[in-house]
C-alpha cells in the first residue's frame, strides 16, 4: 500500500510560527519569529516538499492521518537548530525521531535578515502522516 505524506501549510503564515516579536536568548542571539525579509529552503517549496517526502514515511499502523506541529531556529548561516514537536498525538517515538532527525538534517536555508542582517529565525512546519 503506498504511502503518502500531506505537508500543510497554510498562506500568509507560509511556515511561520504564530507568535510576534522575539524570544531572547542571549545578547546578540535573539530569535525571531517575524523579521523583513523571511529565511526560505533553497530551490523553493517544491524542494523542501520532495526532501519531506524522501526523508519522511507514514508509520503503517496508521488509521487515520495524524498532524505533527514542528518547530525549529533557521541560524544566521543558514543551518536548521533547535527542532522539537510542538503536537505529535499518536505516533510512535520512531516516527517522531525520525521526524525530529529529518528537519534537523535539512540541507542549509537561506538565513532571515532583519534591517539587512541575518538573523536566527523560528519557524513552524505542520506535517500530516496519512496511510492508505
Amino acid at each position: 500500500m503506498p504511502k503518502i505524506i500531506y505537508f500543510l501549510i497554510l498562506f500568509p503564515t507560509l511556515l511561520f510560527s504564530q507568535k510576534q516579536g522575539t524570544i531572547t536568548v542571549k545578547k546578540n542571539d535573539s530569535v525571531y519569529s517575524k523579521v523583513d525579509k523571511m529565511p526560505h529552503y533553497r530551490g523553493g517549496m517544491d524542494k523542501l516538499y520532495e526532501y519531506l517526502g524522501k526523508k519522511l514515511k507514514s508509520p503503517r499502523e496508521l488509521i487515520n492521518c495524524e498532524t505533527v506541529a514542528c518547530q525549529f531556529v533557521i541560524e544566521k548561516d543558514g543551518k536548521v537548530s533547535n527542532v522539537k514537536l510542538i503536537e505529535a498525538l499518536e505516533l510512535n517515538s520512531e516516527i517522531t525521531k525520525n521526524t525530529i532527525t529529518t528537519i534537523g538534517n535539512m540541507p542549509n536555508w537561506i538565513p532571515g535578515e532583519q534591517n539587512g542582517r541575518p538573523v536566527r529565525v523560528e519557524l513552524m512546519i505542520n506535517i500530516t502522516f496519512c496511510s492508505r
